[in-house]
């Protein structure tokens, strides 16, 4: 565990040095909440309700999950796949601790760091906008929404890098990169609020993990959707169990195929 801790502590400094990153994330916040302020301000003209929600519970939601968003926005698909090719993965590969989680802690270190700029982010954004932000106060549903982004971050991680060790055996996968993008942000609730969809369409995405990450806990903090807690909680454990096995069987099998000059 010390040596996870460390990767952490290193991945924490390296995003102190690099401010702009930083600026650019808070400046995406804005930008998303500026998006949504504007397009739903033109929707919701003459209407005080869509599919239920407020207009004030619209922007609410949105900047809950451009924040949450933010907070698993941490994919090592890019890196992995990239390093393959070029030869640079046989440094990951002779660290004397396991790969997934040497790539899972880079993240918790990039992640910590960030948390607090994405709450000032999303706070800045309240005050320039005269939002009322509906913030749950259900302990159950503030508890069961930071779990799922915990369970979150390990799901999109180890996600990421089982897409990103394909580079070892396909020589382009920039398919799979296109596909899970463009899927992802509609199943996750990026376009818009996933309640808006057929109720038959929202019951399907019910039991794809991405509709958990981060859609649902935007929903839970913002005081909607209270009776999928508990259910999406246990529902997002079992694919994170599940993606955690795939990817660390697909690696060992996979491994094999690579001879550390790139491919």
């Amino acid at each position: 565990m010390r040596k996870f801790l460390a990767v952490s502590k290193l991945y924490f400094k390296i995003q102190v040095a690099y401010r702009l990153d930083v600026i650019m994330r808070v400046l995406s916040v804005l930008g998303r909440t500026a998006f949504a302020w504007v397009l739903w301000g033109a929707v919701y003209s003459g209407r005080s309700e869509v599919g239920g929600m407020s207009f004030q519970a619209m922007v609410s939601y949105y900047v809950a999950r451009s924040v949450l968003a933010a907070m698993v926005d941490d994919d090592p698909m890019y890196l992995v796949s990239n390093y393959i090719r070029d030869g640079a993965f046989s440094k990951y590969m002779v660290l004397p601790i396991n790969i997934q989680g040497f790539f899972l802690f880079r993240a918790l270190g990039f992640q910590a760091f960030m948390l607090l700029f994405n709450l000032l982010s999303a706070a800045l954004a309240v005050l320039v906008f005269g939002i009322q932000f509906s913030l749950s106060t259900d302990l159950v549903q503030i508890f069961c929404a930071l779990g799922m982004m915990a369970l979150g971050l390990v799901f999109r991680v180890s996600y990421g890098f089982c897409l990103g060790i394909l580079a070892f055996k396909f020589q382009d996968i920039r398919f799979f990169r296109l596909m899970q993008d463009n899927i992802v942000e509609f199943i996750s609730g990026a376009l818009i609020p996933l309640t808006l969809l057929p109720a038959a369409l929202t019951g399907f995405l019910r039991f794809l993990p991405f509709y958990y990450i981060p859609y649902l806990p935007a929903m839970l903090l913002t005081g909607q959707a209270g009776d999928e807690a508990l259910p999406g909680l246990a529902i997002l454990a079992c694919w994170t169990g599940l993606m955690l096995f795939i990817t660390q069987k697909s690696y060992h099998r996979l491994r094999v195929k690579y001879d550390g000059a790139g491919i």
